[in-house]
């Protein structure tokens, strides 16, 4: 069922000119607009914000339920969505962050029928939900 409503967010022009960041150890490449900065990268997660900024954007941990069931609970109003990005797909619950406008994505990547890493992405200052869309468009997955 998810496979089938799954849908490849369109692939923007625009993140041709943005950085590309690349996690060897989480086996996992994005791009990013070019205001964003790599806070963290390594094995325990990569994490993308801007040092001024009071919450990062978007990051990737390697998979724990529990870890997931802390990004769900941060959400309200949430429903799940799918996308399939370069033959994976992405589970996620979309909603608001809990007292906040901002709109916030808590993604399992399954590959191969097993739930490898977990994406939090949100709105934050001078990141909008097109910026987090085309960023999942643009990732890359090691196989």
């Amino acid at each position: 069922r998810m496979i089938r409503e799954a849908t490849p967010p369109a692939r923007a022009t625009r993140t041709q000119y943005w950085k590309e960041i690349l996690s060897l150890p989480l086996g996992i490449s994005a791009r990013i607009p070019k205001r964003g900065e790599e806070l963290q990268n390594n094995e325990e997660a990569l994490i993308i914000g801007t040092k001024k900024a009071e919450h990062p954007w978007f990051e990737v941990k390697p998979y724990k339920q529990e870890t997931e069931e802390m990004f769900k609970q941060r959400l309200q109003d949430a429903h799940e969505v799918y996308f399939l990005v370069n033959g994976q797909l992405l589970i996620a619950t979309k909603g608001n962050v809990t007292d906040t406008n901002k709109e916030a994505y808590a993604i399992r990547v399954q590959s191969s029928g097993t739930s490898t890493l977990l994406i939090w992405a949100r709105e934050s200052a001078g990141y909008s939900t097109p910026d987090i869309i085309d960023t999942l468009s643009s990732l890359t997955f090691r196989s």
